[in-house]
């Protein structure tokens, strides 16, 4: 394989080869078409064509424009062209003679989209990566998205849960090649380990929530040498909830409160007894 190409390029060219196999796929699909004297096999080719084009339509719409014109010049042809042959795919469903123009066309279409890709290749993307075959192309694209996931996620001051692929954790673990990516502070677990621990901790915060509420509807209730106690509960309830403590202490400490808590929930139902 050639080398690596880094992450814009690689998404440029892969672009580029989904309009080819997708301009392919149209020209290949509107010959038969026109050919097919049986309605089934119309029908056929006639999904097979739209198939074709709604690959060709994705491709398109995930590019932002390069910093190259020629290379823009050239996306506005496969956008226009697509544009084109999707105007003449109508008429062409109602009309024979429309088919045939149809069938000309999309091979006509064909031809300028191989010489224009091979163009945009060879002007900045194809010294790097060219050879590479889609399959390829998705895994080195997939590889690259993993590493920026990684590095992201190892510098990023925010807490939070992301939603990665099994490929991806994969990649980053090291096991699809290339050694993988230096771990910082990120955990993995799968969908079944998450949904465990997202239901623990729901039913957690439910039950800090009740506690909560019984310390703002009480705090009239309490003792008095109770009241800087329940104070701090009060804030320290706050500052839990915000995050304001070290990821490996925020149970710990969640428990220290909920035990205090229940201390004073205890001193303030003997004082009703």
């Amino acid at each position: 394989m050639a080398e690596m190409g880094d992450l814009p390029e690689l998404i440029g060219l892969h672009i580029v080869n989904k309009v080819e196999y997708a301009a392919e796929g149209v020209k290949t699909g509107a010959k038969s078409w026109k050919e097919s004297g049986d309605i089934q096999e119309k029908n056929k080719w006639y999904y097979y064509i739209s198939l074709s084009m709604k690959t060709w339509h994705r491709a398109v719409a995930s590019f932002t424009a390069a910093k190259d014109e020629e290379i823009n010049k050239g996306i506005d042809f496969f956008v226009d062209s697509l544009v084109s042959l999707m105007s003449l795919l109508q008429k062409a469903k109602e009309d024979d003679q429309a088919k045939e123009l149809f069938a000309k066309r999309s091979a006509e279409v064909e031809n300028e989209v191989k010489k224009i890709a091979q163009s945009i290749k060879t002007r900045i993307l194809g010294v790097k990566v060219t050879g590479m075959t889609n399959g390829q192309l998705d895994a080195a694209v997939r590889k690259q998205r993993s590493i920026m996931m990684a590095v992201t996620a190892g510098y990023s001051l925010e807490k939070g849960t992301w939603k990665v692929g099994d490929a991806h954790v994969t990649d980053i673990k090291g096991g699809g090649g290339g050694g993988g990516v230096r771990q910082g502070n990120t955990n993995y677990l799968t969908r079944d380990e998450f949904n465990t621990e997202l239901s623990e901790w729901s039913k957690k915060q439910s039950s800090r929530e009740k506690l909560a509420e019984w310390v703002q509807d009480n705090f009239i209730n309490v003792l008095m040498e109770d009241f800087p106690a329940i104070l701090s509960l009060q804030k320290k309830y706050k500052e839990l909830k915000q995050g304001d403590v070290r990821a490996n202490q925020l149970e710990v400490e969640w428990g220290k409160w909920q035990t205090n808590v229940e201390e004073i929930q205890k001193k303030v139902d003997g004082t009703k007894t």
